[in-house]
């Protein structure tokens, strides 16, 4: 069984705080274990929109970036 919940907290309208856990209870172990920020960009003149987001996660101590790009 696994349960995998996730949270986000909005700090204004361009960021976000976000955490990610992953709990795998038929082996007792966490998997993912995440707090990062998105910062969110919209651009009217290239439609495009996304957001980069910097995170770390302390599971497997490793610090991630993540980019989205969503084409209008």
């Amino acid at each position: 069984m696994l349960k995998d919940p996730s949270a986000f907290y909005d700090i204004n309208e361009r960021y976000t705080i976000c955490t990610d856990t992953n709990y795998r209870k038929n082996v007792d172990k966490t998997e993912v274990a995440g707090l990062g920020v998105r910062s969110y960009y919209i651009s009217a003149k290239l439609r495009i929109k996304g957001f980069l987001a910097l995170e770390y996660d302390f599971a497997t101590k490793i610090t991630m970036a993540e980019l989205f790009i969503h084409l209008n």
